[in-house]
């Protein structure tokens, strides 16, 4: 394509994403880029880029954590061990971690794991910190920190007792990483400072 000439993007939804098509993709249909050089460059991405940037400081730790909310395996087993369900071991918020991470592993690109596996830093996943109260536990974050050994991450829990009242017993609570972070970890800051 030559220099300077423009580029249309039509994108085809099914009806049911009208609200996405009038929000989203109608104000995108009136873009137009233009080649420069090696890239695409509008000064609609650019404004893009930093409206992203901004949104992407402001809610940074939501793109790291997400709250959740389980049934305990104490109220599970109480209603399916006179089954004859059996039971494995418990489940922490640590584990679950490590499954992200597991998770992010598997998707990423063989380039990357390779990468990671030769010259990634390690991550450690630390104990759940047990939260005594439910307003610990929402004023609480996942510990995500990178440091010159690698990843720590350490998550807030609340486990909750079978018999506790309003409809909160038997329930454990977990701040959890997001699969997606674990993966910028292990495509992108786990190779900070290491040679090639």
């Amino acid at each position: 394509m030559a220099a300077g000439s423009t580029v249309r993007q039509h994108i085809m939804l099914p009806m049911s994403f009208q609200a996405v098509v009038l929000l989203v993709i109608d104000p995108l249909d009136n873009m137009e880029e233009t080649m420069e050089g090696d890239g695409v460059r509008s000064p609609w991405t650019e404004h893009g880029q930093r409206i992203m940037s901004a949104v992407l400081d402001k809610y940074s730790e939501y793109l790291t954590e997400m709250g959740t909310k389980f049934k305990s395996r104490e109220a599970i087993m109480e209603l399916l061990i006179p089954l004859g369900v059996e039971f494995g071991d418990e489940v922490s918020c640590r584990d679950i971690n490590q499954a992200a991470f597991d998770l992010a592993l598997s998707t990423a690109s063989g380039l990357s794991k390779s990468r990671f596996e030769t010259r990634g830093r390690s991550s450690t996943f630390h104990p759940d910190e047990v939260k005594l109260t439910g307003s610990g536990w929402l004023e609480a974050h996942l510990l995500y920190s990178i440091t010159d050994a690698g990843l720590e991450v350490k998550s807030p829990s609340l486990p909750t007792d079978v018999n506790v009242g309003f409809g909160l017993g038997g329930m454990h609570y977990c701040k959890l990483l997001t699969p997606t972070r674990a993966l910028e970890y292990l495509i992108i800051d786990s190779l900070v400072g290491t040679q090639p």
